[in-house]
């Protein structure tokens, strides 16, 4: 319960995966796929927060995408470069999320975007940038690493099986190592 899991609004059955999820005791997150620098070689789909967009379509695919995550206490932002980079585009995604008492967490390093008025997190570390054995073992030595240093460490795994081999692995050994894991809500700036 200690990892928030983030879901797709793409995904199927998405309310019975995060309805599991929070009766597991976990934060669950709700991904908006927003424009990146590689689009439209990286598509965001049909959801996709697209800069090329009027106000009102980008608003009602924001809309659609939270109602059909209810009970998510934040949104994940893991391909929006492009988009957040626009001050105009992303303060729309903050007002809406400030409306609706929800957190935005940048789930790829980089300059810290926002609102005051709404509580953030971004990652510190990929784990699972290049999905093999040896890298996601090194992220995660690197991850422990950072986390003593700086007080805590935030880091992003996506859905591949041996990511969540090497993350299981880690967490059973990460309570000899003096370090803990805790939600994302627990290092949010606010």
């Amino acid at each position: 319960s200690a990892v928030t899991l983030a879901f797709s609004p793409y995904a199927r059955e998405l309310k019975k995966w995060m309805d599991m999820a929070k009766e597991n005791g976990h934060e669950v997150l709700i991904e908006v796929p927003m424009e990146s620098k590689e689009f439209p070689a990286q598509d965001p789909g049909p959801l996709g927060l697209l800069t090329s967009l009027e106000e009102k379509e980008l608003s009602d695919r924001l809309e659609k995408i939270l109602k059909s995550a209810e009970g998510a206490v934040g949104v994940l932002d893991t391909m929006g470069s492009q988009y957040r980079e626009s001050d105009t585009h992303i303060s729309t995604v903050f007002t809406k999320l400030s409306q609706e008492s929800l957190y935005y967490v940048q789930g790829r390093p980089g300059i810290r975007v926002g609102e005051s008025n709404v509580p953030t997190a971004v990652a510190d570390v990929l784990i699972d940038e290049r999905p093999f054995r040896a890298a996601i073992d090194a992220r995660l030595d690197y991850l422990e690493r950072l986390a003593k240093y700086q007080g805590s460490a935030v880091a992003t795994v996506g859905a591949k099986p041996v990511s969540f081999e090497r993350l299981v692995m880690w967490m059973e050994q990460i309570a000899d190592k003096g370090v803990s894991l805790a939600p994302v809500s627990q290092v949010l700036i606010r």
